[in-house]
């Protein structure tokens, strides 16, 4: 069975790190099933499972990986030689560079049009505004790129119509 898959017909956990199912089987493939840290099976954890671990400073897209609870909730106060080449090389960065991405993306010029998830942008003078059923919401450059994350965000290149809904 797929790691992202729940019972119920319940939405996937790793959805909110705008990580695909696809992403999240090749993290959890990568990570050989086990905490990247201890190396602790979800069966040998406390609570039966490992979790999704991001760096908060970049936002929640930025998946470093995936721990056990305990590793998790020491990783950033422990001084261990494992933890720092763990945090030196995070999973969001090793995907951008097999994908060709830069870490950080320039704004985009004025009048252009962003996708960034299943939500359309268009830049103006006064700031992002959604083009979709969320029309007149505006978020900055910054809020969109943090909430997203480059692997999300797809500059759209032709004409749109001021109408049409940004689709899937």
């Amino acid at each position: 069975m797929p790691y992202h898959e729940r019972p119920g017909g319940r939405a996937c956990s790793h959805a909110r790190y705008r990580l695909s199912c696809a992403d999240f089987d090749e993290l959890m493939r990568q990570a050989e099933d086990r905490c990247q840290l201890c190396r602790r099976t979800a069966a040998e954890t406390r609570h039966g499972h490992l979790v999704i671990d991001h760096d908060f400073r970049v936002g929640d897209w930025a998946v470093r990986g995936v721990l056990c609870s305990t590793c998790n909730g020491k990783i950033e106060r422990v001084a261990d030689p494992a933890c720092a080449a763990y945090l030196s090389n995070p999973w969001y960065r090793q995907m951008l560079a097999v994908r060709g991405l830069p870490m950080e993306m320039a704004e985009p010029p004025l009048d252009a049009a962003v996708r960034a998830g299943r939500r359309m942008w268009r830049r103006s003078a006064e700031g992002w505004c959604a083009l979709d059923r969320y029309r007149g919401s505006s978020l900055t450059w910054s809020q969109i790129y943090r909430r997203f994350g480059p692997h999300n965000i797809l500059l759209v290149d032709q004409e749109l119509d001021g109408d049409a809904p940004a689709g899937a």
